[in-house]
This record gives C-alpha cells, structure tokens and sequence, in this order.
C-alpha cells in the first residue's frame, strides 16, 4: 500500500470517527434530553434506550477515530523507515 492511500485512509477514519461521535452526541442531546423527574416507568424504559444508542454511537466514532490514530502511527513508522532507508548510488 502506497503512504499517499495510507494517509488518506488516517484522515478518512479519523474525520469519520469525530463525524460519528459528533452524531452520537447530536443523538444524546436531541433525542434522548433531559429526563423527566418522577417519570413513569414507559418514559424512563424510553429515555434509558435512547441514552443506550447515543452511547453505542459515541463508542462506534471512538473506535473508528481509535483507528485511524493508529493508522497514523503506523504511517508515520513507515515514512520514517521509508526516509532511512540506504539509497543506491553507482
């Protein structure tokens, strides 16, 4: 794999991870709010669901953020190898 696609793909995952917790933030905020104080038991069930997707939906962007991080690494480990390494001359 070339360094140009692999650092397309840090910058793709990484974006992508941020772009998806920001949804998963947006979800939290927007859908699931603030619960109700003395609630009952239907509202809380329901309020407790959408908090579970906002949070399932953070933890998706975080792992694809997380891989792109150590795509990052991994990239950087291979430009370096790549600038030390001897060069032929005749």
């Amino acid at each position: 794999m070339s360094l140009k696609t692999l650092l397309t793909l840090t910058v793709v995952f990484i974006a992508l991870g941020f772009a998806v917790m920001m949804g998963g933030f947006w979800y939290d905020v927007v859908m699931a709010g603030i619960p109700y104080q003395d609630a009952p038991p239907a509202l809380l069930v329901e309020y407790e669901t959408a908090k579970n997707r906002a949070a399932t939906i953070l933890w998706i962007g975080a792992a694809l953020a997380s891989v792109g991080s150590l795509l990052a690494v991994g990239t950087a480990v291979l430009f370096v190898r790549r600038l030390l390494r001897p060069t032929v001359r005749e």
